[in-house]
């Protein structure tokens, strides 16, 4: 038989190759039997197939709060940081971004833009609805009565109107738009 290759394939895809040795001209001595070359048999590996999913997913409701976070974290921060921590807390009353306010409303400010991001990063969309109705129940609160706390944190209307906005267009975007996954499955040959 002249085989230069064999492959045989099993069921548990496992692959032996056959490779018979190149048969060679052979002298024997007067007597003895001269026999054909063996062949030579490697195993090769199975082969391994795996399955890869891949998914993600993207929730306007936490790029929404997210930025808005944002925009509190920085406004609290600029007006602490003008305010200062080491005078009382209701003086001086320094201006950011066009609104007054105290180094408290920056406190407030900057401690609600860090829950707000807390609930962001969260991607749950109950918990920025929560966080976003409580900042805009105080922000109305602020718009209504600015100097609520005994003028604790003397702030403008306006303030309170903007903040409110705000927390209004999160929480109608957490409880109307959907969170959008996508999923890819394939298989891979190792």
């Amino acid at each position: 038989m002249n085989v230069r290759d064999v492959s045989i394939a099993s069921d548990d895809t496992r692959e032996v190759v056959a490779r018979p040795v190149r048969p060679a001209a052979y002298a024997a001595p007067a007597g003895q039997v001269v026999t054909a070359p063996t062949a030579v048999v490697t195993e090769v590996p199975p082969h391994e197939v795996v399955a890869v999913r891949t998914s993600m997913s993207v929730s306007p409701a936490a790029v929404v709060a997210g930025i808005a976070a944002v925009a509190l974290m920085l406004f609290g921060a600029i007006n602490l940081a003008r305010a200062g921590l080491d005078s009382p807390l209701r003086d001086p009353v320094v201006e950011v971004a066009g609104f007054e306010g105290t180094a408290v409303l920056g406190m407030i400010a900057l401690g609600a833009g860090i829950l707000l991001l807390g609930s962001a990063f969260s991607r749950d969309r109950g918990a920025i609805m929560f966080v976003s109705i409580i900042i805009g129940v105080a922000a109305t609160t602020v718009a209504i009565e600015p100097n609520v706390g005994g003028g604790t944190i003397s702030t403008e209307a306006a303030f309170g109107v903007a903040v409110a906005i705000m927390a209004a267009v999160v929480a109608v975007v957490s409880a109307l738009a959907p969170t959008m996954r996508r999923t890819s499955d394939r298989i891979e040959r190792i």
